[in-house]
């Protein structure tokens, strides 16, 4: 089995069990090796912070705030204001703008590895839009 391989099977699993800490963190190592840094970083993120998306009702979610649900797994997916004001997609079938709804938890987690590092960028005063300047010698 290739490594693409198994990256797809802890995909396929992470589906299915997305609390399962252990394989983020072997999906992160996997991510690394193939050169994929923000999506290592957003899976590392994901187990330190015990956060993932919620799901899978009909899609997978984001949210800002506590929601009216009193479900774990809503808990699990609350993220920080100063990372939820970078992470794009289209709120929830209420219109709230307090979630942010996915097709499949992949693509919930590729919006937000964009946001952690736009996050990163901005909390390091660089801007993702333009290269860093080099200083003068």
């Amino acid at each position: 089995m290739t490594d693409t391989d198994v990256v797809e099977a802890i995909h396929r699993h992470l589906d299915q069990h997305p609390d399962d800490w252990q394989a983020r963190r072997e999906l992160a190592d996997l991510l690394e090796q193939a050169g994929d840094e923000a999506g290592a970083a957003c899976q590392r993120w994901m187990v330190e912070a015990r956060r993932r998306p919620w799901g899978p009702a009909v899609s997978w979610c984001w949210t800002t705030e506590r929601s009216a649900f009193n479900d774990k797994s809503v808990v699990l997916s609350l993220l920080p204001d100063a990372v939820w004001q970078h992470l794009s997609g289209p709120s929830g079938p209420s219109g709230s703008s307090q979630d942010k709804w996915y097709l499949t938890r992949r693509e919930a987690e590729e919006a937000l590895a964009h946001a952690l590092q736009a996050h990163r960028l901005q909390a390091t005063g660089r801007s993702g839009d333009r290269p860093l300047e080099r200083s003068s010698p």
